[in-house]
This record gives C-alpha cells, structure tokens and sequence, in this order.
C-alpha cells in the first residue's frame, strides 16, 4: 500500500496508521495544506475473501478514533473495497463513486468522505495495462 502526494501545497505529510492483516491493508495519513487547518486519507487494500463485517469493523475503528483526534478535518477513505461496504459502519460517510472501475463491469473502487460535497465520478481509462480504471471525482 502506498500513497503519492506532491509536497509543494502541504506543510506536513504524517503518517498516523499501518495495518496489515490476511483480510486488509491499510495506510492513513495526514496532509496538512496551507488552506485547510487538516486532511486525512485512508488508502485501503480489501482481500475478496476478506471477513466482511470484521473488516468494516476495523475501518470504523480506526475511523472513530480519527474523529477523536480531529473531528472537524474532512477524511476520505478510498481505494479496493472488493465485496465490502462502510454503509452500517460509517453512516455519515458519503460515498462518491457510480462509475465502472474494473474490465469486468464491476465497481471496487470507493471514495467515502466525511463531508458531504458536490462531487460526481468518472471512469476514465487506465494507466498502462492495468486492470482496474481509473476514477476522476
């Protein structure tokens, strides 16, 4: 699991959890840009075969206890989600993405943000051979 961002509009990257378990990869980090007081992302990888309840268990966890650090920065929760969904788990989240983002018209790719916003999705082709497509919001 990784995460890219360019440091020139952000005073600080931090990187605040690692979990790696057979069911779920996870990175969260902070950016904290000279607009906005903090973000965090949560970049996930979500095994197909993965124990769905416990593993959005464990994001909503790590999630809530986010929220007791900074309840007011937005966070986003993106990436592979496979079979799993934060819809009981994180009720206030909203989740952008309607577009296909695999080969096999299926939808695995989620955004999930805190705040609500006016943000629509479209696939748009992927890099390389790559299976999966790309999501622009």
């Amino acid at each position: 699991m990784c995460f890219y961002s360019s440091l020139r509009p952000c005073k600080t990257v931090v990187v605040w959890e690692k979990i790696c378990t057979p069911d779920t990869e996870l990175l969260i980090i902070s950016l904290h840009p000279y607009e906005f007081q903090q973000l965090f992302f949560t970049t996930l990888y979500i095994n197909p075969r993965a124990k769905v309840s416990a593993t959005a268990q464990l994001i909503a966890d790590v999630t809530h206890r986010l929220d007791t650090i900074c309840l007011d920065a937005p966070k986003f929760i993106l990436r592979y989600f496979n079979h799993c969904t934060l819809n009981k788990t994180l009720k206030i989240y909203e989740q952008y993405v309607s577009c296909i983002t695999t080969q096999k018209n299926t939808t695995i790719e989620l955004c999930y943000r805190s705040v609500s916003g006016p943000y629509k999705s479209l696939g748009i082709p992927s890099l390389g051979a790559l299976y999966h497509n790309s999501v622009y919001l």
